[in-house]
């Protein structure tokens, strides 16, 4: 068995290897989450420790790209229906798991984390396990990187690395700004190097206080952990310059103290601001200043790499280490206060489904708040020898859940579960509605939810059938809805080439997803209702797609497809469900936003 690098080899090794850390976290995956910012939605963003610092940070993004949100502590009170909760938690901790579990089902939950169900190495089988069963319930997993960086109380990866993904969870959430990643990657290299100037282990032979400019001092948290957690001293109080002139300097004068001021390029007032300070502080103490090659924001990745290599300086002249530090295990009171298993509210959530409220319940919703209601379309139909008739329906239902769940004031239609599906007649079970008739139900369905006053109404399909139908019928389902807006989310080649995409990255081809049957539903429904996929009878259907869907299923896909699969679902895997369900809720959100007319605004933002 290989014997671990001592702790100063682990974290020297860490600090060189930020770089290949920083490429590999910008092309982890991210989830599209613009629907946390709609409305009138607060988005609350808290963590612990160092991933506090990232909350906060995610926080100021945000503000200054028009969206409504703050950093918090974290605790599940005056967290209610309506909110957003980013949480950052680079180990998933069990105080982490309790607050996330004590939230009512109504709340949006983002958790930032290095834990991954599906990789034993990032955390326990308690923590991966919590969190599968977490993200199968609404919680949006962002991964970051870390996930190995434990047995030590100072981190190196986690907290550099979270900067980055915060800045890319400010995209996702509707703020747009390019991150100059080429120009990060070589300032954190110029850091790395010796010709960098950083500040002497001797700097913390006296008290301290760490100074930033204006916002810039809600940046700075991390570097006062380092001290804490690295150091195992005080953390240094963190101001900003004109602050010192207000009590800290006269509490500070009578002893030696440095002034570390993190500076930027490119900020007017700085210079004269540290020159002034230099002019007032007495003799026996001194400014130290910490200069970065980026401008703000992005200066936080030259302080955070120069700060550690002092940090770490300090270490080596004095001989601490923190692999054993005090009080270790001693803390488990607090430290290991959570939740074993997700607990009712997330292995069973209310379920924002319309009839499961009462008349007056739903009256009360409609009056106080824009509503959208999601009108989804199933099918009853063949899927092979081994999916059941009801698959589309299936589908259809954990799409308009999710969905719903992922909306702000949003409720689900029960399932219609009959469609327009001649193509599969030929087959047994399969049950057909006629245009005509399917236009007139649909539409007395529209006119029954209009009456009551939803702002919008949004229809959508998980049975390609239906698809050409609503296009040909908008106008007359348009009329029917007035005066909700009617949002007709006919998108299959959007959810095609994203499912296709999915697929290919778990090593499944076009051909094997396939169109009908195959890897991508079969997968599904294994998640879903596994008891209802007959695993003895996987087999692979067609494969050539050379034809287009509509010659190939249509006038009788029995005629050139005689098992009824398109695909082949042999290589279908539970573990995939998640991914591509998500998947496809992403492009229902993406037309959502870019159709919906309440909740496009978010104060003077547009969205």
């Amino acid at each position: 068995m290989t014997q671990p690098l001592p702790e100063v080899l682990r974290l020297a090794t860490s600090l060189a290897e930020l770089p290949q850390a920083l490429r590999q976290a910008v092309a982890l995956p991210m989830p599209i989450l613009q629907d946390l910012s709609l409305g009138s939605r607060r988005i609350l963003c808290c963590g612990l420790g160092s991933s506090s610092a990232h909350a906060r940070l995610l926080a100021a993004q945000l503000v200054s790209g028009g969206v409504a949100a703050h950093a918090c502590p974290l605790s599940a009170e005056g967290i209610g229906r309506g909110d957003a909760l980013v949480v950052f938690s680079q180990g998933l901790s069990a105080p982490v798991r309790r607050v996330i579990s004590r939230l009512a089902p109504e709340v949006a939950i983002v958790l930032v984390t290095s834990v991954d169900p599906a990789v034993t190495a990032s955390g326990s089988r308690e923590r991966r396990d919590w969190l599968a069963a977490a993200e199968a319930h609404g919680v949006r997993r962002v991964p970051m990187m870390g996930a190995m960086e434990y047995g030590s109380l100072l981190r190196i990866t986690g907290p550099i690395t979270g900067y980055l993904t915060a800045f890319r969870l400010a995209n996702a959430l509707g703020v747009a700004r390019t991150i100059p990643i080429d120009e990060i990657l070589a300032e954190v290299a110029s850091c790395l190097g010796p010709e960098r100037p950083v500040p002497g282990a001797e700097v913390f032979d006296q008290e301290l206080s760490l100074l930033g400019s204006g916002v810039y001092r809600d940046c700075l948290e991390n570097l006062a952990l380092k001290v804490q957690e690295g150091l195992l001293e005080p953390a240094p109080p963190i101001l900003t310059v004109d602050e010192v002139a207000h009590g800290p300097f006269q509490e500070a004068y009578p002893r030696p103290r440095h002034w570390v001021v993190f500076t930027r390029p490119g900020s007017e007032e700085e210079p004269e601001a540290v020159q002034r300070l230099r002019e007032m502080i007495p003799t026996y103490q001194s400014v130290c200043e910490v200069g970065a090659g980026l401008e703000f924001p992005w200066s936080i990745f030259s302080h955070e790499v120069l700060w550690t290599r002092a940090v770490l300086a300090r270490r080596e002249s004095t001989g601490l280490t923190t692999d054993i530090w005090p009080g270790q295990g001693a803390d488990g009171p607090l430290y290991d206060w959570g939740d074993v298993a997700p607990p009712p509210a997330l292995r069973e959530p209310t379920v924002p489904v319309l009839d499961r409220w009462t008349s007056p319940e739903l009256a009360a919703s409609l009056a106080s708040h824009p509503t959208t209601i999601v009108v989804p379309l199933g099918s009853t139909e063949q899927h092979g020898a081994h999916l059941p008739l009801g698959t589309d329906t299936r589908i259809a239902e954990a799409l308009g859940e999710r969905l719903c769940r992922r909306l702000p004031s949003a409720l689900c239609l029960p399932v219609v579960p009959f469609g327009i599906a001649g193509e599969h007649l030929s087959f047994a079970g399969t049950i057909s509605i006629a245009e005509e008739t399917f236009v007139q139900f649909l539409g007395d369905l529209l006119r029954s939810l209009a009456l009551h006053g939803p702002a919008e109404i949004m229809v959508f399909s998980a049975h390609g059938g239906n698809e050409a139908f609503l296009v040909k019928n908008r106008k007359l389902l348009e009329a029917a809805a007035a005066p909700a807006q009617l949002l007709l989310a006919s998108i299959p080649d959007q959810v095609s080439e994203r499912l296709c995409l999915l697929a290919d990255q778990a090593g499944v081809s076009e051909s094997e997803a396939g169109w009908h049957a195959g890897e991508l539903e079969t997968s599904m429904m294994l998640d879903l209702d596994s008891a209802s996929v007959r695993t003895d009878q996987l087999a692979a259907g067609h494969l050539e797609l050379d034809l287009p869907a509509e010659k190939l299923f249509y006038p009788d896909l029995a005629d050139r497809v005689p098992s009824g699969v398109v695909g082949d679902p042999r290589k279908a895997s539970a573990r995939r469900a998640e991914s591509y369900l998500s998947g496809w809720v992403e492009e229902l959100l993406l037309f959502y936003r870019s159709r919906a007319r309440v909740h496009q605004t978010n104060g003077t933002k547009k969205a």
